[in-house]
C-alpha cells in the first residue's frame, strides 16, 4: 500500500477534485502507528506526511486539513505531545493548506502559553504569516510591536531598524509582506534596514517591488537584466509596479525593454500584471491586444487572468451589445471550459458583469454554474445577483 504521503502527492497529480477527495479521505491514517509520543517524533511524523501537499485546488485542500486534524485527534487520544514544534509545524501546515484563519488559532494557543519573546523564530515567522493571511492585522501588528521591545531600543533608532537587527531574513520577509500590503511607507524603512544589514533575499526583493513606482522597481532590477538574469516573478513585479504609476504606456515599455533580459516568454504572471494595468487604467484596446498576445504566445490563462480581464470588461462596458460586455461573455465561457470557473473570483466578476446590463439569463446560466461545482457565494456576489434581477429604475 502507497504511504499517505505517496497518496496524496500522485493524487493532486492525476485525479480531479470531485474524484480525488472521496479517495483521500479514505486513506488509512498512519497515525495509529505511532510508537514515539515525543513532541519532536510527533512534529515529524506531521511534515513527513503532509509538507508537500499544499494545492490551490480547495476541494483537495479541504480533505487534507481534515486528514490533518483526524491525526491530530488521533495523536492526543494516544498521550502523545502535541507540543510546540508539533504545533508549529500544524500552523505552517494550515496555512499552505488555504486555512490561515486555522493556523492563526493554533498559533493564538501557543501564544497563551508563553510570551511572544519567549518563541522559538521559527514559530514567530509561520504565526506571523498565518495572522498575515488570516487578515489578523491588529494582532500581526501587536505582536511586530512585542517583538521590537524584545531588549532594550538604543535611542533613535526606528522599529524597523530594531527588527532588522533582531531576526531573521525568513521572519523579517513576512513582515515586509505584511507591510507591503497594509503601510508602504513601513515596508521602505524596513527594506532600507534590511539592505543595510545585509539581509536581503530574492523574496525580499519581491515582497518590496510591490510597493515600488516603476522607476525604482527598474532601479532595482537594472543589476539582474544587465546580467541577463531577470526572473519571470521579478518581471512581472516590474510590469506591476505600472498600476500605481506610468500606466499601460509606461508598463509596455518596460516590456519591451526588459523581455530579452528573461531569456525566453514571459510567464502568465507577467501577462496578469499588464492585464491588471489595463484594467486599472480603463484601456479596453490595451486589454483585447494583451489578451490576443497571451494568445497568440500559447500562454494559457489562470484563473487571475479570467477574473482580472472580465472585472475590466464589467468596469469598462457601457452596453450590452459593446465590444466591452462581448469580450466578458467570451471570456466566463472560455473560463468554464478551461476549468477556470469555478472559483469565487471569476464568479464574482462574471457577476459584476451581469449585474451591469441587468442579465438575467447570463445571472441564471452563472448562478447555475455555481450550484453545480459548489462554488460558494459571497456577500457581494449577492449583491450583483440582486441588480441583475432589479428592475431599471425609471427615467
Amino acid at each position: 500500500m502507497l504511504k499517505r504521503s505517496a497518496f496524496v502527492l500522485a493524487l493532486k497529480h492525476f485525479t480531479t477534485h470531485r474524484q480525488g477527495t472521496d479517495q483521500l479521505v479514505k486513506a488509512p491514517s498512519a497515525a495509529a502507528n505511532m510508537i514515539e509520543k515525543k513532541d519532536n517524533a510527533v512534529a515529524a511524523y506531521l511534515k513527513r506526511e503532509y509538507q508537500h501537499t499544499a494545492t490551490n485546488d480547495e476541494p483537495l485542500a479541504a480533505a487534507v486539513r481534515g486528514l490533518v486534524r483526524r491525526d491530530v485527534r488521533t495523536l492526543q487520544a494516544m498521550g502523545s505531545d502535541v507540543g510546540i514544534r508539533s504545533q508549529t509545524t500544524l500552523i505552517s501546515l494550515f496555512t499552505k493548506l488555504r486555512a490561515p484563519k486555522e493556523a492563526a488559532e493554533w498559533f493564538d494557543a501557543v501564544l497563551r502559553a508563553r510570551n511572544p519573546p519567549n518563541c522559538h523564530e521559527s514559530t514567530l515567522t509561520v504565526g506571523l504569516l498565518a495572522y498575515h493571511r488570516a487578515d489578523r492585522l491588529k494582532d500581526f501588528n501587536m505582536l511586530v510591536a512585542a517583538l521590537t521591545r524584545k531588549a532594550t531600543q538604543p535611542d533613535g533608532e526606528t522599529c524597523e531598524a530594531r527588527l532588522a537587527e533582531l531576526y531573521s531574513t525568513k521572519l523579517l520577509n513576512v513582515v515586509l509582506q505584511a507591510f507591503a500590503q497594509h503601510n508602504p511607507d513601513r515596508a521602505k524603512f524596513l527594506f532600507a534596514a534590511m539592505t543595510e544589514r545585509g539581509k536581503v533575499s530574492e523574496v525580499t526583493v519581491l515582497a518590496y517591488l510591490k510597493v515600488c513606482m516603476p522607476d525604482e522597481a527598474e532601479e532595482l532590477l537594472r543589476e539582474q537584466a544587465s546580467q541577463g538574469k531577470l526572473g519571470h516573478r521579478e518581471f512581472a513585479s516590474l510590469i506591476a509596479s505600472c498600476v500605481r504609476r506610468g500606466g499601460v504606456g509606461k508598463a509596455t515599455e518596460l516590456w519591451k525593454k526588459y523581455e530579452p533580459a528573461l531569456g525566453e516568454k514571459p510567464r502568465v504572471a507577467a501577462y496578469n500584471a499588464m492585464v491588471e494595468v489595463c484594467r486599472r487604467f480603463s484601456d479596453p484596446t490595451s486589454l483585447r491586444y494583451w489578451l490576443q498576445k497571451m494568445s497568440d504566445d500559447r500562454v494559457p490563462g489562470d484563473d487571475y487572468t479570467y477574473a482580472t480581464a472580465i472585472m475590466a470588461c464589467a468596469e469598462m462596458t457601457a452596453s450590452p451589445t459593446d465590444a466591452e460586455a462581448r469580450l466578458g461573455h467570451a471570456l466566463f465561457r472560455n473560463a468554464v471550459l478551461h476549468d477556470h470557473a469555478n472559483n469565487i473570483k471569476v464568479c464574482g466578476a462574471a457577476a459584476q458583469l451581469y449585474a451591469k446590463h441587468r442579465d438575467t439569463a447570463g445571472t441564471d446560466v452563472l448562478l447555475a454554474h455555481m450550484a453545480q461545482n459548489n462554488v460558494q457565494k459571497t456577500a457581494i456576489l449577492n449583491d450583483y445577483v440582486a441588480e441583475a434581477y432589479s428592475q431599471p429604475s425609471g427615467p
